[in-house]
């Protein structure tokens, strides 16, 4: 009977393997499974909102001032990108604090690219950085007369996806 116990002390004291699979945004991995994302945010808020291929967490505090929705794809049944949009905030104010910390923490972007020229659509100027086999793409928001903006309209987004290493280029 001791034997047993000792083995059962041994086999759960050993360490759970390591995960390898590429961290996204916080704990949220590439290639989880929406069984894993519904353990780290359970709905037991109304905060948190699970669909078929989409786990959404509202008013995620990104500073004291502002505040992101994020939504977590898993398509296919697992991971493929995270993006947060931060909710709207008078003079854009929010975005510049969010491109001031992503610019602080990973540098220069490697491009910046301006787009959403036109009557109807939004402007927006993307900035692209790679980390730790992350691409980030953060696109700036700002309002035209008739493409919407205003405090209804996120002011920012960022969408974190694991770099393709696949291409055939």
């Amino acid at each position: 009977m001791s034997f047993l116990l000792i083995a059962v002390a041994m086999l759960g004291s050993q360490d759970a393997p390591a995960d390898n699979r590429t961290t996204l945004w916080q704990s949220v991995r590439a290639g989880m499974s929406r069984a894993e994302v519904q353990a780290l945010y359970p709905a037991a808020s109304d905060r948190v909102h699970h669909q078929n291929d989409l786990t959404i967490v509202e008013d995620f505090q990104v500073t004291d001032q502002c505040k992101a929705t994020v939504r977590i794809w898993h398509r296919q049944g697992s991971v493929q990108e995270v993006v947060v949009r931060g909710e709207s905030s008078i003079g854009g104010r929010c975005s510049d604090i969010a491109l001031t910390a992503l610019s602080s923490r990973y540098g220069e972007a490697l491009s910046r690219e301006r787009g959403g020229d036109g009557l109807f659509r939004r402007v927006n100027t993307a900035y692209v950085w790679h980390r730790e086999g992350v691409t980030l793409r953060f696109r700036k928001f700002n309002g035209t007369v008739f493409g919407g903006g205003g405090l209804g309209a996120p002011s920012w987004e960022l969408t974190y996806s694991e770099v393709e290493d696949d291409v055939a280029l």
